[in-house]
């Protein structure tokens, strides 16, 4: 499936069936034994309802969540395994509705598999494994228009794809066009985390 990027860099808003999105973070929380504390911005990062998640998952909790889904996957990916904890990840992807994928946290379907940043570096996975294609994860900061690298510095909103993967490349990227369309939104969204009223 394509992704929602175009030629300019920007963060796509995705189309969910929400009651969807939270029952697949539901399942996965049961397979995983995982805190519905951990869930909650799982959920919610990929569409689910704020309230129905609370309900649902028994949790009170307000205020902003950062990195919850990177987070989820450094935590349970430790003690699971990162491989079973992505395959799991990767079908709340279901949720989404639309014809194009909107990239929500640091893990993205490609075609054929999916691209991941691990709290070690990027890897693009098919059912043959995993290949290394960053020794190191990214570092994106926060900007009001989205986010940014400070190394080499560039504010990430509105850069036409090409000028995103030629930062990548600098920063030892092996295949930065597939990074800069699929996994660096992710991580954008997924920096500024999930609100919980």
């Amino acid at each position: 499936m394509l992704p929602c990027i175009g030629e300019k860099f920007s963060l796509c808003v995705p189309e969910v069936d929400n009651k969807e999105a939270l029952a697949k973070a539901l399942e996965i929380g049961e397979f995983l034994s995982a805190s519905p504390y951990d869930l909650i911005g799982v959920a919610i990062a990929f569409g689910a309802d704020p309230a129905e998640a609370k309900k649902a998952l028994g949790v009170e909790i307000l205020g902003h969540l950062r990195r919850p889904v990177a987070t989820f996957l450094a935590r349970y990916g430790k003690e699971h395994g990162y491989e079973k904890v992505e395959r799991e990840l990767l079908k709340l992807y279901q949720a989404q509705r639309g014809n194009c994928i909107c990239p929500v946290g640091p893990i993205a379907p490609i075609e054929g598999g999916y691209v991941v940043q691990r709290p070690y570096g990027i890897y693009v996975c098919s059912g043959g494994g995993c290949r290394e294609v960053a020794p190191e994860p990214l570092a994106v900061y926060e900007h009001p228009t989205g986010c940014m690298f400070y190394t080499p510095p560039l504010v990430l909103a509105d850069q036409p794809i090409a000028a995103v993967a030629n930062a990548l490349k600098q920063l030892k990227v092996a295949e930065p066009d597939l990074v800069a369309k699929y996994l660096l939104p992710g991580l954008c969204r997924d920096l500024w985390g999930v609100y919980i009223p």
